[in-house]
């Protein structure tokens, strides 16, 4: 059933302009329909263009979670609310969530996988949500290569589970799901490292340049640079990239 779910969405993505909103009412009941299907608990959706790494879409039901309105989610958003010991290796999750899909050997493989991890989020409370992150490959290029994903976050702090930095991959029904270990920081990263700071590290780790970054989060490159020399200063660490490596580890996939 889930399959059939999956082709139609498929089949009716690449027939309009995902920058189009909102949804129209059926896609839109459409995906809430399989984001409800994935979720234990409130959640949202939304839709990203993976080779443009641009949101298209931000389901309204992200207000019940993260207290924001959809035009204002953003990764730059979710880095600055995130606990600071998730936050510096969330890139590196999601690279390696991608990179799963990217590396499944057929059309029918990358349609059918599916990748879970978690993070949490400050409230507005001063507390911590633990949020679920699912992904699924709805859309895919000429090449047969992810374009689109459709992800859904969904609060489970009332599991009360421990923080857990590995990334569940599941492909074929049947088969033992993967994990990825992408995700502790190297070492506590400091205290007065700022959200914008981690959200910067974030990007750095995607390899954009300072004035990608400046684009990405609305500022200037000027400002930008400034928060990199900031960073090091902080961190002690030579450059960039070292401090990028310092502050995350890298993917370490195995069979669970």
């Amino acid at each position: 059933m889930m399959l059939n779910v999956l082709d139609l969405l498929s089949e009716l993505l690449p027939h309009r302009r995902m920058c189009e909103a909102p949804l129209p009412a059926g896609q839109e009941d459409l995906y809430w329909a399989v984001a409800a299907l994935l979720s234990p608990g409130n959640a949202y959706f939304f839709l990203l263009d993976v080779q443009d790494a641009a949101l298209r879409y931000v389901h309204p039901a992200v207000r019940n979670v993260l207290g924001c309105a959809p035009e204002d989610f953003s990764p730059a958003y979710l880095a600055e609310i995130m606990h600071p010991e998730d936050a510096p290796a969330y890139a590196l999750r999601e690279r390696a969530a991608l990179d799963f899909f990217q590396e499944r050997p057929s059309e029918l493989e990358r349609r059918i996988g599916k990748t879970a991890f978690t993070f949490r989020v400050q409230d507005g409370g001063g507390g911590w949500r633990h949020i679920l992150q699912q992904s699924l490959p709805i859309g895919l290029d000429a090449e047969c290569r992810v374009q689109t994903l459709l992800g859904v976050h969904t609060d489970i702090t009332y599991l009360g589970l421990p923080a857990d930095g590995r990334v569940f991959c599941f492909g074929q029904p049947g088969d033992p799901p993967r994990v990825a270990a992408p995700g502790a920081p190297a070492g506590d990263p400091p205290a007065d490292i700022s959200g914008r700071e981690r959200a910067i590290v974030l990007l750095l780790a995607e390899g954009l340049s300072s004035k990608q970054i400046a684009d990405r989060l609305g500022i200037s490159k000027s400002t930008v640079d400034t928060h990199r020399r900031n960073l090091l200063r902080k961190t002690g660490a030579k450059n960039t990239l070292e401090l990028a490596v310092r502050m995350t580890r890298p993917p370490d996939f195995t069979h669970k």
